[in-house]
């Protein structure tokens, strides 16, 4: 990639930082409330569907991370950035990240409904907001030794140190079940 593309892709990942903090809670209310009150959806299965897109965002944070942002050229040249500056505040622009999800989730509301899919969506999105916000404050925050966020801390440092373990960030369970899993000393 010539240097110029790189300085692009850097200020795009840059701008797309903080967005996520901001527009993410928003999407997920409204999906939610789209379709138990717009499309009378009932608000337990909308609670377990929410559940499931939930758990399926782990799944999607481990093999993302293992095989797109370490392996395909554009994500890598990204990601890369990032490991060679870890507390730099780079991130995928929202506007991508969320147009990606939404065309990902279209097949599922034409199989099933667009309440499902919104429900499922939503709790995708609200595992994706875990996963941002767990990533943030193990590179930027001072955590005591000791805490929950400590063991994701340094966790997640492996990774930065051994490139091939730790893929997970918000999720560990799918590195023990993969066989990527380092413990920290």
């Amino acid at each position: 990639m010539r240097d110029t593309s790189k300085t692009w892709l850097i200020k795009l990942m840059e701008t797309g930082y903080w967005s996520d903090f901001y527009v993410y809670p928003f999407v997920v209310v409204a999906l939610l409330a789209c379709a138990i009150f717009k499309l009378h959806f009932p608000w337990w299965n909308a609670g377990l569907l929410l559940i499931g897109g939930f758990c399926l965002w782990g799944f999607t944070e481990y093999f993302t991370h293992r095989y797109l942002f370490h392996h395909a050229p554009f994500f890598k040249v990204g990601h890369g950035e990032h490991h060679s500056r870890p507390k730099a505040h780079l991130g995928t622009p929202t506007l991508l990240t969320l147009a990606a999800y939404v065309l990902l989730s279209w097949p599922i509301a034409l199989v099933t409904s667009y309440a499902v899919a919104g429900c499922l969506l939503a709790g995708f999105i609200s595992g994706y907001y875990g996963y941002v916000i767990c990533h943030h404050i193990v590179h930027n925050w001072k955590i005591a030794p000791g805490t929950f966020l400590h063991r994701y801390k340094k966790f997640h440092d492996i990774h930065h140190y051994h490139q091939v373990v730790n893929f997970g960030v918000s999720w560990m369970i799918w590195d023990k079940v993969f066989g990527t899993y380092q413990k920290s000393p």
